[in-house]
């Protein structure tokens, strides 16, 4: 029942104590209620309107799924064996897991809530060309555990390598969003995360790791063993089938590189049970 005292306002125009100004029209309605005392009642019996539920309902819609985390099918397939390893796996972790950085309270490695992406130099030496020589560029991202590579000669920065770098980043969805690049503190790649984070759109956080982080990093490891061995079995076969050796510094040479880290993001499953490119896209 609603009730108004009207008697709770004063002359000299004052608030009334529920918080209601004391104006012309508000005085008005306080004017009506005094002079019809069952209005309130009146008021009350106004049935309200009926809303049909045909306008309430709408058209059903599905959430998007996180790429990353495992569908309901996947988890209950791998719990019938528990194998292989799943990083995403309570028992799996707790049994045969190992120390990693990104690892929850629970003890389940949890997707970093800023994209992590590291960087280090790799040499891989050639009857044509010292390991010195041959000197590698390698970006390892820690959640979707892709790879990409560049092929930098003797740690020179050829003009192409930060516009190549973005493209990348760009296409795996790390355009604008904040994302956190990690790398040893080496001048040559040192200056190679600047000009990465001066001509990026969205805001990149800085972080020094220690000297050879692939090294420190065992996932990012595991990618270059697989990158290296990837790389030099396409090579051979090419050789092979050509009967031509392939030169480091030559095109072929960089062409294949590129091949292998898109085969790897394709068909190499992560100790999540996706490969590179589902974790990303959210696609097979």
């Amino acid at each position: 029942m609603l009730a108004v005292d009207a008697g709770s306002g004063s002359d000299n125009g004052e608030e009334m104590g529920d918080g209601v100004g004391d104006s012309d029209d508000e005085r008005n309605v306080l004017a009506a209620f005094e002079d019809d005392p069952e209005l309130d009642e009146k008021l009350c019996e106004i049935e309200p309107r009926d809303v049909g539920e045909s306008e309430e309902e709408v058209q059903p819609h599905r959430r998007m799924r996180n790429p990353m985390e495992p569908t309901p099918q996947e988890r209950a397939e791998h719990n019938c064996l528990h194998w292989p390893y799943r990083s995403w796996c309570k028992w799996c972790v707790c049994g045969r897991g190992r120390h990693d950085k990104h690892m929850s309270k629970k003890g389940i490695r949890s997707i970093p809530e800023i994209p992590t992406l590291s960087m280090d130099f790799i040499f891989i030496g050639t009857e044509e060309l010292e390991a010195k020589d041959n000197v590698i560029l390698v970006m390892f991202d820690n959640a979707s555990e892709g790879i990409w590579a560049y092929r930098v000669g003797r740690k020179k920065q050829p003009g192409w390598l930060i516009g190549a770098i973005l493209q990348d980043l760009n296409e795996a969805g790390y355009a604008t969003c904040r994302i956190c690049i990690r790398s040893d503190g080496e001048s040559a790649i040192k200056k190679v995360k600047d000009e990465i984070i001066a001509a990026r759109n969205g805001p990149t956080v800085p972080q020094e790791s220690p000297v050879k982080e692939s090294k420190c990093n065992g996932r990012m490891e595991q990618a270059i063993q697989a990158l290296e061995g990837q790389m030099r079995t396409y090579m051979l076969a090419l050789q092979d089938a050509t009967g031509v050796k392939l030169h480091p510094r030559s095109r072929a040479y960089n062409y294949l590189l590129h091949w292998t880290c898109t085969v790897l993001s394709r068909y190499r499953l992560t100790s999540w049970g996706k490969t590179p490119f589902q974790m990303i896209t959210g696609h097979q």
